[in-house]
């Protein structure tokens, strides 16, 4: 009898054991493609948001020449495209647009 006890006992603690185990790793499976799927997603998000600010300094930047070419060149206009786009070009593009931008501004006949 004590036999059949030590038996049942230790078949009770193996079943509870390996269900704990397959528990654990179920979960860690799970997380695992949950966090892999979120990274993945993360980085979408990322890239569109870099595109989509991409998109935004190239129609800055098409607006600045745009009001540049006109005939009737609005100053002030064309004054606060430049600074807008002076925040993020780079220091050489930039020194070498204000240049432009002065022979353009030093035309003005309202001056």
């Amino acid at each position: 009898m004590e036999t059949l006890s030590i038996a049942i006992t230790s078949s009770f603690f193996t079943v509870i054991l390996i269900s704990i185990v397959i528990f654990i790793a179920r979960t860690s499976i799970l997380k695992y493609i949950q966090y892999s799927i979120k990274h993945e997603y993360d980085k979408k998000i990322i890239k569109i948001e870099h595109e989509k600010e991409i998109r935004l300094k190239d129609e800055l930047i098409a607006e600045l020449m745009a009001e540049w070419l006109k005939k009737d060149i609005n100053y002030h206009k064309l004054n606060e495209l430049s600074f807008k786009a002076f925040l993020w070009l780079p220091k050489d593009i930039a020194t070498d647009l204000s240049k432009d931008l002065e022979i353009i501004i030093f035309q003005d006949p309202t001056k």
